[in-house]
Parts: C-alpha cells; sequence; structure tokens
C-alpha cells in the first residue's frame, strides 16, 4: 500500500511521516493487494471532513480523464492511446502542464504477476494492450488547486472494451475529520 496525506503542499504520494491529518486534507492510497500470486491494484482518494467545492470540482477532472482512459482500453490498443486519452482531458481544463514526468510518474501500468509491469501507459509508449492481460488505468497526479489526487481501477482488457474488477465507486470519498 502506498499513502499520502496532505494539501496542495503534496506534489505525490507523500506518507504521512510526523503529519497530523487535518480537516480538508486529502488521504491517497494505492492498494495493491495480491491473491493466490496475481496482484491487482486501486486508487481513490479521500478528505478529511467535508470536502470543499474546489476538491469537488478538481475531482470531477480525475473522473472524466479515468472514463476517457477506460474508454480507450480495448484489445491491441496502445499504452499511448490510453494515456493520451486521460491526458487530454486535463490538458482541455488547462493542467496539461500536470502531465509531464515532474508531477506524474504513469497514467497506467500492466499487472498481474507483478504488481507493476510493462505495459507502462505513457503517451510514448506503442506496446499493444493485449486481450485478457490486466492493467491499471489511474489519472493520479497534482492538481494545483487542491494537491495530489489519485483514482484508478484494474482492468481486463477485452476485445471492444474491458472488464472493470473493483465495484467500488469513483468518488471522493470523506470521513468525519
Amino acid at each position: 500500500m502506498i499513502i499520502g496525506v496532505g494539501g496542495v503542499e503534496v506534489r505525490g504520494m507523500a506518507p504521512p511521516v510526523g503529519k497530523t491529518i487535518k480537516a480538508g486534507d486529502l488521504v491517497t492510497t494505492e492498494l495493491t493487494p495480491c491473491v493466490d500470486g496475481y496482484y491487482a491494484q486501486i486508487c481513490r482518494t479521500l478528505v478529511s471532513g467535508q470536502p470543499s467545492e474546489l476538491q469537488v470540482k478538481s475531482f470531477a477532472v480525475f473522473q472524466e480523464a479515468l472514463e476517457a482512459g477506460l474508454g480507450a482500453v480495448k484489445a491491441d490498443a496502445t499504452a499511448a492511446d490510453i494515456a493520451r486519452a486521460e491526458n487530454d482531458v486535463f490538458r482541455k481544463y488547462g493542467l496539461g502542464d500536470y502531465v509531464t514526468s515532474e508531477y506524474t510518474r504513469v497514467r497506467g501500468h500492466g499487472v498481474g504477476m507483478f504488481p507493476d509491469q510493462r505495459p507502462q501507459i505513457l503517451e510514448d509508449v506503442r506496446l499493444p494492450v493485449v486481450e485478457n492481460s490486466t492493467i491499471i488505468v489511474h489519472p493520479n497526479t497534482y492538481h494545483p488547486a487542491v494537491g495530489y489526487l489519485v483514482l484508478g481501477d484494474t482492468v481486463v482488457v477485452r476485445k471492444n472494451g474491458y472488464e472493470c474488477l473493483s465495484a467500488l465507486p469513483r468518488d471522493l470519498f470523506s470521513v468525519p475529520a
């Protein structure tokens, strides 16, 4: 599990070492369970306390980016196709600077025998995603208005789309502060 805590000062998965979670902080996590020797991953963000309007509005961009990325998933699509679909959403909202390697490691990756395997979902990776393979699509990155946000699901690549392995809503969660 990778976890991060904080606000606009957090530009990646920043462990909560020495921090006290306060109202308004984002808590981000990438959970990577292993079942019978196979990995999956899920990425979600929650807010300590009631989410602000800005947090909700910012998270909506990530929801749209995830849907765009998932919409590009199908057998023989390239990793670049999926990454570009996600990144184009950020560009549409004037956040193109935040899809670069300065703020974003990948837009997803393969999972299965290892928790982070090929293909890396990036715009310059021309590898196709193969039918029946598993990948996670996640538009995790820094948002200048609220900080680092994560959202993503592991999917099985199908001939004309995908099968999601999670039933967890793709919402911005909150817990009492």
